[in-house]
């Protein structure tokens, strides 16, 4: 062998060592993002459905909240569990305002 070859046969190796170093580095970092992405997908997914389904209850909510709201159901419910009833004429005081 020539003192040239001897010489660039470790530069060679050291060569090699490295892209192979790089590409199992990639490699790990591949699979490493892979899952990552993988993770971030399966959560987001998961909080989409958890979203509707607080939009879909707030919905109901919002409709039950109509629904106890109306005048006919407050008095319904105020007959029915306080045992009110309607003031007769006499009971009610008509107070002007000052203008």
């Amino acid at each position: 062998m020539s003192r040239q070859n001897k010489r660039q046969r470790p530069a060679l190796q050291a060569a090699i060592l490295i892209f192979l170093i790089g590409l199992l580095t990639e490699g790990f970092t591949y699979t490493w993002v892979r899952s990552r992405c993988h993770l971030t997908t399966r959560a987001i997914a998961s909080e989409t459905l958890l979203n509707l389904r607080l939009v879909k209850s707030q919905k109901r909510l919002k409709v039950e909240m109509a629904h106890l709201k109306s005048p006919r159901q407050l008095a319904d419910r105020a007959r029915k569990e306080l045992n009110l009833s309607r003031p007769s004429p006499d009971q009610i005081l008509r107070v002007k305002s000052k203008q």
